[in-house]
């Protein structure tokens, strides 16, 4: 029935979600342009004040839906863009750079600068695996939790700095605060695209729930007026 193919449409973009799998989306929206045409066509052939009014609002409401999964493809995009394009480039500098400090540290044996950069290492893994999974999920809590895991790479980084004397040695430093600083950008970009993504969803679910009542009072008038044609018949 009518209101079904947004409960479906909705299912679609969770899925979406979950896959990250575009042609779930797809199916998703054709859902939505399905109850608009149908909607659009049943409004025109009613003669029935309430009716008409009732599914011209429906179309507006399914038009509000759609709008709201472009919104949420779009920010997925941004989501997996930022990863690709920010946060891939900068990590595959740091680890360059991380192995040129430790193959310099251990050639003069600085034992001390090793343990500073292994400590850098730890923090570092740690921090890509969760902005992976982040980009996937794009779940607002974890991506709390993984811009922390951002954050607690800037202590041993610093701390390796200080270890640093020569003019090479700065000069690499420098570029992994550069790629250091990507990273956290990206991170907060990231953020905000999951936050509007949630938003996006949270909306669709209210225009769901309205669309059921609306659909509710539109089958209410028409049983209503089959059986008033019913006791005409019979009457």
């Amino acid at each position: 029935d009518l209101e079904s193919r947004l409960y479906r449409s909705l299912a679609q973009s969770y899925d979406y979600m979950i896959s990250g799998d575009d042609q779930k989306m797809a199916e998703a929206t054709k859902l939505t342009d399905q109850f608009i045409a149908i909607a659009k066509e049943a409004s025109e052939e009613t003669a029935i004040p309430l009716r008409k009014e009732i599914l011209s609002d429906l179309q507006a409401k399914a038009a509000n839906f759609k709008t709201e999964q472009n919104n949420v493809l779009m920010n997925m995009s941004t989501m997996q863009k930022e990863y690709k394009e920010r946060v891939t480039p900068d990590a595959q500098l740091l680890i360059a750079k991380l192995k040129e400090l430790a193959l310099a540290a251990d050639q003069i044996e600085n034992a001390d600068l090793l343990y500073a950069i292994s400590q850098v290492w730890n923090e570092f893994a740690l921090s890509l695996s969760a902005m992976g999974r982040f980009a996937q999920s794009a779940d607002p809590e974890e991506g709390r939790q993984t811009a922390e895991r951002v954050a607690s790479m800037k202590a041993p980084l610093e701390r390796m700095g200080r270890l640093l004397q020569t003019e090479g040695g700065r000069a690499t430093y420098r570029e992994i605060e550069a790629a250091y600083a990507g990273m956290t950008k990206a991170t907060e970009s990231m953020m905000q695209a999951a936050n509007r993504t949630m938003t996006s969803l949270e909306n669709m679910h209210s225009i769901e729930q309205a669309v059921e009542k609306a659909a509710s009072a539109l089958n209410q008038d028409a049983d209503k007026g089959m059986r008033y044609v019913g006791t005409r018949v019979l009457g």
